[in-house]
C-alpha cells in the first residue's frame, strides 16, 4: 500500500546507489544526473516554518508572464505578488511569511484579486506596517506584511507614513499601542466595498456605510480619453496655431493640468483633423498601434474633467463642447439632468469626496477607477444648490480674462486679481458654505470635519490671477506693434 510516488523514488534511489561506481562511463553519468534530480525533488518539495523576503516589484518578462498564465496563477502578473503566491504554498502548517513589498496592493484596481487572497484564510494577511518612503534606496512606497494562511484572525494594521524613525516607533508601537497608528480590522471591514481597498483607517461603522452607499459610477458615466503617443508632434498650445485651423484642425485638449475646481480653461490643442486619422495611423517598428482613442466617439461632449494626477484631492470642472478629453484629463459625463449638473459639480469638489479618494487610492492618486468608486450618499442633492459652482465657475473665467494666454482676453491687461473684486470674506463664505453642504451630505455616513479638514476646497484650487505689471503692459504692446 506505498503510495506509487515511493515506490519510483525508492527504485531511482537504488539506481543511484548501484551504478555509482558502475565502470561504463555512460551509466555513471546518468545516475549522477538521477541523483541531482531526486535532490531537485527534495527541495521542491520542502516546506518552511519561516519564509522572510524582499521580493522584486514591478511588471514581469514576456516570457515569465506567458510561462506563469499557462500554469493559471492568480493575477495580477507583477513579481511580488507571484512571491508571496509562491511562499505561502512553501509553507509548513502553521507556518509565517514576512516581506517587505510594494503597497500597491492597498487600493491598486490591478490587485483586487491579490487583496481579496490576503484578505481570505488561503492568504490570512495578519499584520501590515505601512511605511511609506524611505526605506529603500529605491523611490517606491512599501508596506511589510506578514501572512499566516489557514489561520482566521483579526489583522492589525500600523501607520508609519509619517515617521521618520520607522523601526524604533513599530517597537515602541508593538508595546504600547496607539489608536491613532494601530488599527485592528477584521475582512468584512474591507470586503464590503466595490475593489476591496484596504483602507484601514476608515471607522468600521464608516466602511460599513460606505459598503450600502452608491458610487460616482451610479451618477456619471467616466471615460479615459486620447493618449497620442507623441504630444510634441501631436500637440501645441492653442496661441501657436493658425486661428483659421481652430476646430477644424485644431480642437481644444483637456489634458489634466493644475488641480483646478469648477474652472479651468485648456490651453493646449490636438491635431484632430480627420477624426484623429493622422495620430491613430501611426505604428511602431513591429508594427504595433502606438496611439489610443478607446472612447473618440465622445469626443466633444458636455461634461466634466479633472486631472488625475494629483495629490490634493478630485477637483473638477466642466468638459466644454468641442473639446477632446485625454487619458490625463478623463471625462465624467453626469447621469443626472441638466439642472443638477451644477450640484453635482460642487459635490464632487467637496472636501468628502477627496478624501474618500485618498482611502481608495495609492499616493491620493485621482485614476478614473479610483473617482468612479467614491462613496455618494443617498439625498446629496438636497444639500448643494449649484450657486457655489456657478459663482466660482465664473469668478475663474474673469480671472482668465485677464491673461493675454486665454481665450477669454478681454483685449487688454487688466487687473483680474480675485483679492480686489471678490473680498476674503466672501470667497469664505462660498468655500465655507462648500464645506458645509459636504458635511451635511456625508453625517449620515459618519464623516467628520477631522477626517476631511485636509481636503477643503480653498482660493488655492482656483485658477491664479495673471500678472498686471510692466512686464505684461510691455508685451500686449509689443503685440499691437506687430498687428495685434
Amino acid at each position: 500500500f506505498v503510495p506509487p510516488e515511493e515506490h519510483i523514488r525508492a527504485s531511482l534511489a537504488r539506481f543511484v546507489s548501484d551504478e555509482a561506481g558502475h565502470p561504463s562511463t555512460r551509466r555513471r553519468l546518468l545516475a549522477d544526473d538521477t541523483n541531482q534530480g531526486l535532490a531537485l525533488l527534495e527541495i521542491a518539495e520542502q516546506k518552511f516554518d519561516t519564509i522572510v523576503m524582499n521580493p522584486p516589484f514591478g511588471e514581469l518578462s514576456p516570457e515569465a508572464k506567458r510561462r506563469l498564465t499557462s500554469t493559471g496563477v492568480p493575477k495580477p502578473l507583477d513579481a511580488y505578488a507571484q512571491f508571496l503566491y509562491r511562499a505561502s504554498e512553501l509553507l509548513a502548517e502553521h507556518g509565517r511569511v514576512g516581506a517587505l513589498v510594494s503597497k500597491t496592493f492597498l487600493s491598486h484596481a490591478e490587485f483586487e484579486v491579490t487583496r481579496r487572497w490576503l484578505l481570505s484564510n488561503v492568504g490570512a494577511m495578519r499584520l501590515m506596517a505601512e511605511l511609506g518612503t524611505g526605506v529603500l534606496d529605491a523611490a517606491v512606497e512599501v508596506a511589510a506584511v506578514v501572512l499566516a494562511p489557514g489561520v482566521p484572525g483579526e489583522m492589525t494594521f500600523v501607520d508609519l507614513t509619517e515617521t521618520l524613525d520607522k523601526s524604533e516607533r513599530l517597537r515602541q508601537l508593538v508595546a504600547t499601542p496607539d489608536q491613532q497608528q494601530v488599527f485592528h480590522r477584521r475582512s468584512e471591514h474591507f470586503l464590503g466595498r466595490a475593489g476591496a481597498p484596504l483602507s484601514y483607517r476608515l471607522d468600521s461603522k464608516v466602511s460599513a456605510e460606505l459598503a450600502q452607499a452608491n458610487t460616482v459610477r451610479d451618477i456619471a458615466e467616466g471615460l479615459w480619453g486620447l493618449f497620442t503617443a507623441d504630444d510634441e508632434r501631436f500637440v501645441r498650445a492653442w496661441w501657436e496655431v493658425a486661428p483659421a485651423s481652430m476646430e477644424t484642425v485644431w480642437y481644444p485638449y483637456a489634458k489634466g493640468g493644475a488641480p483646478q475646481g469648477f474652472f479651468a480653461e485648456p490651453m493646449l490643442v490636438v491635431n484632430w483633423s480627420g477624426n484623429g486619422a493622422e495620430i491613430l495611423s501611426r505604428r511602431g517598428d513591429k508594427g504595433q498601434v502606438l496611439a489610443r482613442a478607446p472612447n473618440k466617439e465622445c469626443f466633444g461632449q458636455r461634461g466634466f474633467t479633472y486631472s488625475s494626477i494629483s495629490s490634493s484631492g478630485l477637483r473638477v470642472r466642466p468638459l466644454n463642447e468641442g473639446t477632446i478629453f485625454s487619458i490625463k484629463g478623463p471625462a465624467l459625463f453626469p447621469r443626472v439632468g441638466p439642472d443638477d449638473w451644477l450640484p453635482m459639480l460642487e459635490l464632487l469638489n467637496s472636501a468628502e469626496v477627496s478624501y474618500l479618494l485618498s482611502t481608495l487610492s495609492v499616493n491620493r492618486s485621482a485614476e478614473l477607477n479610483y473617482a468612479l468608486r467614491i462613496s455618494v450618499p443617498g439625498g446629496w442633492r438636497s444639500h448643494f444648490s449649484g450657486d457655489t459652482a456657478r459663482r466660482l465657475s465664473s469668478l475663474g473665467q474673469w480671472v482668465a480674462s485677464g491673461s493675454e494666454t486665454s481665450r477669454y482676453f478681454s483685449g487688454y491687461p487688466i487687473d483680474r486679481n480675485i483679492d480686489n473684486v471678490v473680498s476674503p470674506s466672501t470667497l469664505d463664505q462660498l468655500v465655507t458654505g462648500l464645506r458645509d453642504a459636504g458635511s451635511a451630505a456625508y453625517a449620515q455616513i459618519g464623516l467628520s470635519d477631522t477626517d476631511t479638514a485636509s481636503f477643503v476646497f480653498s482660493r488655492a484650487h482656483l485658477p491664479p490671477s495673471p500678472p498686471c505689471d510692466e512686464h505684461a503692459i510691455a508685451s500686449y504692446l509689443v503685440g499691437c506693434a506687430f498687428g495685434r
